[in-house]
């Protein structure tokens, strides 16, 4: 009986999670939220019975992204470390982590906060930021992306975003090649098209 009304305890105590990337409703941040509740009242319960849990909190439309995205396994076939990693990778941060330290870089304050919210909301980006992972390498590809804002190098700039998310390990030197690559084929379709275009004349 009192296994059952903490049962009903825990769950009442945990809400609802509706995913909303826009708004910083992560599932990261949501289990942040409820990590100590599922880690130590749930503490002796089997793996299979904290997943039941998990996934009652998870609003309809959520719950059925992620079954879907599990398939042709179901929920009681993961453990509830597995089902954790799969819910924060489903319902994650929609911006890339480079974005994410550009916004962080831009950040200004609104006019209607108090130096309170304004250096809580900086903390909040700060740590979103993740600092302690920033190389020298990372910094300077990032200000280097960031200085380009001519019309003429939005290309380049999509390009340089897309190896830089994929490859954390990039140099300043490696994005300058890379840039220089992407001029030099630019430089050569337009000399192919206008021989093509004299050709046809």
């Amino acid at each position: 009986m009192t296994e059952s009304f903490s049962a009903v305890g825990v769950a009442n105590s945990i809400e609802e999670f509706h995913y909303n990337p826009d708004e910083g409703t992560t599932f990261a941040v949501y289990y942040r939220r409820y990590e100590d509740i599922l880690r130590e009242k749930c503490k002796g319960w089997p793996s299979e019975r904290k997943v039941r849990l998990l996934l009652l909190k998870l609003a309809t439309l959520e719950h059925e992204r992620f079954c879907n995205f599990i398939l042709p396994r179901k929920p009681a076939e993961l453990c509830f470390g597995e089902t954790i990693n799969i819910l924060t990778n489903i319902f994650s941060e929609k911006s890339s982590q480079f974005n994410i330290r550009w916004e962080c870089l831009n950040r200004k304050e609104n006019e209607s906060d108090n130096f309170v919210t304004y250096a809580s909301m900086v903390n909040k980006a700060c740590e979103k930021f993740k600092l302690e992972e920033l190389t020298p390498d990372m910094f300077k590809c990032l200000i280097f992306v960031k200085g380009l804002v001519a019309t003429e190098d939005a290309e380049i700039r999509k390009r340089i975003l897309s190896k830089l998310n994929q490859d954390v390990k990039l140099t300043l030197q490696n994005v300058a090649e890379e840039c220089q690559q992407i001029i030099n084929l630019r430089d050569d379709t337009t000399k192919m098209k206008d021989k093509n275009n004299n050709v046809q004349m």
